[in-house]
């Protein structure tokens, strides 16, 4: 290729008839000026990157962030079953790939052959009238197979060096090219099918059109033609090794699985020394070949990987010792697709490519796939993995959007945690705002996922791609897996993208998703949309449906169990019937002892934060494991918090439990708490734990009021002034900044002017524990709580007072004050101040006579 200057033939006139003489004259020429590539040529470290066409990876993991267990099953095609089209999903690890990503084809080479200058200068126009002639010539020579070899061989050459323009008339007469070689294929040589075959790779890989014609009815019955000739017996066992693998590699170019060629071949290399004959380049390309038509043919898989590392009988060394970076890239990426695990393979590749420093000469892309075939098959080789990322750096620059993804991805399957690559793909999308644009629904949510496993804050991207992901043309895009993902990396990192979240869960919703999901998927979901604060009524409704109607809880673990538990509580949703079946599961003893800290505290509270009735059998639970010291010890403050105040929302009378708990609550925050900057504190306690104080300061409350039979703790209590002093003081400004005047609550106080009745507004009543409440009656001991959405719990059939509003009510009227609660929902339907009057009339009534009004 690329010569600078060259003789051409004269062409003669279309509409003369070619004499064998004349067309012997016609491919000699044709020969002297078509040269293939001898070899690819290497690409340098720091190389551009291109878009070329080559294979997607198989899908990237969109892992369950719970556990370790795969998202779904491996499913190469093997032997002899028939593809039914698409991706093969070959993961062991999981997260869904996006189907339209190509890879490039950077490893190929540079291998379509190049019109010679001086035809492009001189005679443009002769070109296109050689293509003219060929198609009548191999019509009228159509009985004959060697004459219609050698034309057709001439034709393919020609048009790989013909323009675009002189091609453009001739891809219209490939229908009739197909149909013209129909009679001979059938007695064609293996040699003639070997020199045919790849150049129509070349033809299709430089003409789109001429691959489009390729994928109709015609032009697979034609290759399919050829696939079945060469798996003739007859031909077959003329095939050379380097036949069968340009085969193999040629019709996995292009995208056809002719399973009966493949059949033949593996047969005829496993019944023969065929195998040992091949060199490096070959034993790659096989399998290239076999991976780009997601054919996995075990024995001849097998046998490749032993050619590559041991050599094989009769071969005096491994096949890896000939490999060219771009056949490690090859092979790795080939085995990974299939899902092959070999682990003396890849260390083989590994240290192949580490020993000849190929880093220095592969194309980012082709290290990137390198990665990826490693981070597919969970093969976490360290020092590669760092070699590969150390070659990339400063190598990023318009690097695609998914290459970046997939890169991100590949160290994050492995736990392979290197913030610098990770920060350098993160600048990426920084720089170059379209990238975000490029990726999909499934890119982005694994680019999400790979920085949130990973642990690596990159808030802006993480912005970036929730953004791009709420629209509504890529919202639609999303497939079940990757909304998982996204959803759990959003919260992973804190995001909170309220737009995107809602959108997921509609989707889900509208398009019955969440029907397909398992129990771990399920439970995945509730604890994204719950760290997020995010309640979409409609999903969790469907969630606690699923759950309760198919009995998953009864295959529940106890962290799903304590997680989907902890869920409804967050986001106050009460399902009376999920609550009942949970609370059945718990009469398994065993698996109440298999609770940690977390699954104890997260399930009580969640029971008492709901106002739910707290098991009997919870609670004997909770007795149990506070004896234990070793147990007691593993308890971070805020779930020794819920603990108590659990307890105390249940009406605990048990003692130990409850002294053992405010003991370690108390040991953790002495010397924690600064007065001078009181609610604000350092420590274990900081200034995120203001609703373990609230529940603390609650807790004691329980303890004084019950202080007979809960004298352990009472006394443990007196002798802790300072931190019962901090907590008051936490607890009377979160009080009072709860019962701040809301436009529901200046209603209310109008229409008590109106009628006359004394009171006071945001009172802080010392003489019961200095609780704050709305209104305080002046001449009754009655106060009166005006409740907004957030003191209640959502139902199907309403709202209920919250776990927090059931247990300050008890203990107001422990202290001798009758509360009346106004709820918001009530409140809202009254149409006017004289129905507002009544309702407050009806309500006041039983207390004293009231005004006329």
């Amino acid at each position: 290729t690329g010569h600078s200057s060259c003789s051409w033939l004269a062409v003669p006139n279309p509409g003369s008839a070619f004499g064998v003489s004349s067309r012997s004259n016609f491919l000699g020429g044709l020969r002297a000026v078509v040269r293939r590539p001898k070899s690819r040529p290497s690409m340098v470290h720091g190389a551009h990157w291109n878009s070329g066409g080559s294979d997607p990876p198989s899908p990237p993991p969109q892992r369950s962030p719970s556990s370790d267990d795969a998202w779904g099953p491996s499913w190469p095609l093997k032997l002899p079953v028939a593809s039914e089209g698409g991706q093969p999903r070959v993961h062991d690890h999981g997260l869904s790939w996006l189907p339209e990503y190509d890879w490039g084809d950077t490893n190929r080479g540079n291998v379509a052959l190049k019109k010679p200058q001086k035809v492009v200068e001189d005679k443009p126009a002769e070109m296109g009238l050689l293509l003219d002639g060929y198609i009548p010539q191999l019509e009228r020579h159509a009985n004959d197979p060697d004459i219609v070899a050698e034309l057709l061989e001439g034709f393919l050459y020609a048009c790989l060096v013909a323009s675009p323009e002189d091609l453009s008339p001739i891809t219209e007469q490939f229908p009739r090219l197909f149909t013209a070689l129909k009679p001979s294929i059938g007695a064609l040589s293996m040699g003639q099918v070997g020199k045919i075959v790849p150049l129509l790779d070349l033809l299709a890989e430089k003409e789109p059109r001429f691959r489009s014609r390729l994928a109709t009815a015609l032009g697979l019955e034609f290759m399919h033609s050829l696939a079945d000739r060469c798996a003739q017996p007859e031909v077959r066992s003329k095939m050379t090794a380097s036949m069968g693998s340009q085969l193999l590699a040629t019709y996995g170019n292009l995208g056809i699985c002719p399973l009966g060629l493949v059949q033949a071949i593996s047969d005829r290399f496993l019944h023969s020394r065929l195998i040992a004959q091949l060199q490096g380049k070959e034993v790659a390309q096989m399998a290239r070949g076999l991976a780009k038509m997601h054919v996995l043919d075990a024995p001849l898989m097998n046998a490749l990987a032993e050619r590559t590392y041991k050599g094989g009988a009769g071969v005096s060394r491994p096949a890896i010792t000939q490999f060219t970076s771009g056949d490690v890239v090859d092979m790795a990426w080939a085995v990974a697709t299939l899902g092959v695990t070999d682990e003396g393979l890849m260390n083989s590749l590994s240290q192949r490519f580490l020993l000849e420093s190929f880093a220095v000469r592969l194309h980012p892309r082709e290290l990137t796939r390198l990665a990826w075939a490693y981070g597919q098959l969970g093969n976490r080789n360290g020092l590669l993995m760092r070699t590969i990322a150390e070659a990339l750096q400063g190598n990023l620059l318009a690097a695609p959007a998914q290459d970046l993804a997939a890169l991100a991805w590949s160290y994050a399957v492995l736990g392979i945690r290197l913030p610098s690559l990770m920060e350098s793909i993160a600048k990426q999308f920084a720089s170059r705002p379209e990238l975000a644009a490029k990726l999909g629904a499934q890119g982005i949510s694994s680019l999400a996922w790979s920085f949130a496993t990973l642990k690596v804050s990159s808030p802006e991207l993480l912005d970036t791609l929730g953004s791009q992901a709420a629209k509504e043309e890529v919202l639609a895009a999303f497939n079940p897996l990757a909304i998982v993902n996204i959803a759990w990396a959003l919260a992973a990192t804190g995001t909170r993208n309220e737009r995107l979240m809602t959108g997921l869960a509609e989707k889900m919703v509208k398009d019955k998703i969440l029907t397909t999901y398992s129990q771990q998927e399920l439970v995945n979901l509730l604890w994204s949309f719950a760290t997020l604060g995010v309640k979409h009524r409609r999903m969790m409704d469907g969630i606690g449906e699923r759950v309760r109607s198919e009995g998953l809880v009864a295959a529940f673990t106890a962290q799903e169990l304590a997680d989907t538990a902890w869920a409804f509580g967050s986001l106050a949703i009460r399902d009376d019937a999920l609550m009942a079946a949970i609370a059945k599961r718990l009469d398994d003893e065993h698996l109440i002892q298999s609770f940690g800290p977390r699954e104890l505290s997260n399930l009580i509270w969640a029971f008492a934060s709901l106002g739910v009735p707290v098991p009997e059998t919870l609670l004997a639970g909770v007795a149990r494991q506070t004896e234990s010291e070793e147990f007691m010890d593993r308890f971070n403050a805020r779930q020794l918090t819920k603990v108590a105040w659990a307890l105390a929302v249940a009406n605990s009378k048990n003692d130990a439990s409850l002294s053992t708990l405010l003991f370690r609550i108390l040991s953790r925050a002495v010397g924690t708490l600064n007065p001078e900057v009181c609610p604000l504190v350092v420590g274990e306690f900081d200034e995120h734990s203001l609703l373990g104080f609230l529940e603390v300061y609650q807790t004691t409350i329980h303890v004084q009021q019950y202080s007979a039979e809960l004298s352990s703790s009472a006394k443990l209590l007196e002798k802790l002034g300072n931190f019962m002093t901090q907590c008051k003081a936490v607890f009377v400004a979160a009080s009072q900044k709860a019962t701040k005047q809301s436009h529901l609550h200046l209603e209310v106080s109008v229409s008590l002017l109106e009628m006359l009745v004394p009171f006071q507004e945001e009172a802080v009543l010392e003489d019961a524990a200095f609780y704050s409440v709305d209104i305080k009656l002046l001449d009754r001991p009655t106060v009166i709580e005006v409740e907004e959405p957030s003191q209640f719990v959502q139902t199907k059939s309403g709202y209920r007072p919250s776990g927090f509003t059931l247990l300050k009510h008890k203990q107001l009227e422990a202290f001798g004050y009758e509360v009346i609660s106004v709820p918001f929902f009530e409140w809202n339907e009254l149409k006017g101040p004289e129905e507002q009057r009544r309702y407050l009339s009806r309500r006041l009534a039983p207390l004293a006579p009231m005004p006329n009004l």
